[in-house]
């Protein structure tokens, strides 16, 4: 627009200020106000309801080009856009490296066995067998084969059983041998000596009902025989050196096969000399002769 026209357009709305009801003549409103000056139209235009909507398909095409993009191919091309790790360095590596691998803390030790002493097994004495009629007799029973050897490991093993390490007495057996029902019954003598001696009972029991007595020969089907089973806690079991030497200091010093109860095995003669192997309160075992046999006698038949 020129300056002159902008004079006139302001001069002609002045004067319609002051003559709003003026009407001008079509000649001299086209010299005021010329066509180039005319405002040009506006359309408005609303769409339909029916347009008026979201364009999901434009919507989901935008998110899927947009996932591609930002995370995809990022992570098929190997970019990464945060910093990385800083490495360690090669000192603290090699320290590292350097030190043991610590492992996890070892448990508490096994209990060690206070002792490995086998209870003294004495062998058995035949108190009385009931014959095929039901009689009872203590004598005249026939022959009972060797029922030791079926019998003894079985009594050894009772120091295995609890609370054998730290006991210390005699235990008496009375073993009912049945051989009819193939089985051994066990009863507390009265020479036992142990304060509380329930728990080998039960222990003796147990390892007895395994016992199978085919193979022993027997003139009567049920025998009763005594044993005597010697404990010593492993605290008052003393240790000797085998070099421990000395002699017999009485006329005749009597050899058993287990400490005081034991059957006798030997009669040793004054100044007979024996080699000291164990000791059980006052008695100990010995090895004596050529042969090297052992046995126990009382600390009074060797001076000690």
């Amino acid at each position: 627009v020129r300056r002159s026209d902008r004079r006139e357009v302001k001069a002609f709305s002045a004067f319609l200020s002051l003559r709003a009801d003026a009407k001008l003549p079509t000649k001299a409103r086209s010299v005021l106000i010329p066509e180039r000056m005319a405002l040009p139209k506006v359309r408005v235009s609303a769409p339909n309801p029916e347009d008026d909507h979201v364009s999901w398909w434009k919507v989901g095409l935008v998110s899927i080009v947009g996932f591609g993009i930002g995370v995809l191919w990022p992570r098929l091309a190997g970019v990464r856009f945060g910093p990385s790790a800083p490495a360690p360095p090669a000192a603290l590596s090699h320290v590292s490296s350097a030190v043991p691998e610590v492992s996890a803390a070892p448990g508490p030790p096994a209990p060690v066995p206070l002792s490995t002493v086998r209870p003294a097994v004495a062998k058995p004495f035949t108190m009385s067998c009931r014959t095929t009629e039901g009689e009872t007799k203590k004598n005249a029973c026939g022959t009972l084969g060797d029922v030791h050897a079926t019998l003894g490991p079985v009594l050894e093993g009772l120091g295995a059983c609890s609370g054998a390490a730290t006991t210390s007495g005699k235990l008496s057996l009375v073993l009912t041998l049945d051989f009819a029902k193939n089985r051994v019954l066990a009863e507390l003598g009265k020479a036992t000596t142990i304060k509380s001696p329930e728990g080998l009972l039960a222990c003796g029991r147990e390892g007895l009902s395994r016992v199978s007595l085919s193979g022993i020969e027997h003139d009567q089907p049920q025998y009763n025989v005594l044993y005597h089973v010697t404990f010593q806690s492993a605290h008052a079991v003393a240790s000797l050196d085998t070099a421990d030497v000395s002699h017999v200091v009485v006329e005749k010093a009597v050899v058993r096969e287990a400490p005081r109860s034991g059957s006798r095995i030997e009669s040793l003669s004054r100044g007979s000399e024996v080699r000291i192997l164990e000791k059980r309160d006052n008695w100990y075992k010995i090895e004596f002769g050529d042969d090297k046999r052992t046995g126990w006698v009382h600390r009074s038949l060797i001076g000690k």
